[in-house]
Formats: structure tokens, sequence, C-alpha cells
């Protein structure tokens, strides 16, 4: 983490703000809450069961009903590459189970 957050304050040197939190998703598409900021990466926790799926508001699974397209799928463990973001509630997740989590480090704002 401090070798992430070294590369960040290069990119972005006139930006220290570092928020972190967590989110609990679902086989229902969850809001991310509203938080501004330069930079987001989204981890799956470890110890979850299922995929969690991050994209916009049509966000969907794999091998789901729905006619819009696939999030960015992040197994058990997988940390999103950056993400270039205004306002974090512009990204949702979806996950193929039940109560699976997320946490999230916000750089900038």
């Amino acid at each position: 983490m401090d070798e992430l957050l070294e590369v960040l304050e290069r990119w972005f040197p006139r930006s220290r703000s570092v928020r972190t939190g967590e989110v609990t998703v679902g086989t229902t598409i969850v809001r991310m809450p509203q938080m501004y900021g330069t930079i987001v990466y989204i981890k799956a926790q470890v110890t979850n069961a299922g995929n969690v799926y991050v994209g916009r508001a049509s966000v969907a699974v794999r091998g789901g009903t729905t006619a819009d397209g696939v999030g960015f799928e992040l197994e058990p463990g997988a940390l999103t590459p950056p993400i270039p973001i205004e306002d974090l509630e512009d990204l949702y997740l979806i996950s193929d189970t039940a109560s699976q989590e997320i946490t999230y480090l916000v750089y900038g704002g």
C-alpha cells in the first residue's frame, strides 16, 4: 500500500487526500457512496465466495439475463487498475453471490 501511495503522490503531488471504505455487494445493483476524488482502486475481499462486477448503472454479471454490458470482473482478492473518476457514486457494483465485500481507496478530491 505504501508503494501505491508513493506512485499516486508522484502523479498528483498537490492532492494528498486518501479515503477508504467498505461496501457489501449482493445480487442486486449497489451504488457506491458519494465521494469526490481523482483515482479510485476497488478490491474484492479474499474471503469472497463469488465475483464482483464494477461498472455504470447498467452493470451486470457474466452470464446474466440482462442485455446490458457485463461489468469489470473482480475475482476474490482482485484489485482494479486505477480508475480515474470525479465522484465515486458514478460507479455501481453487483455480484453473482450474496453478501460479498469490497474495499476501496479514493485518492484526491
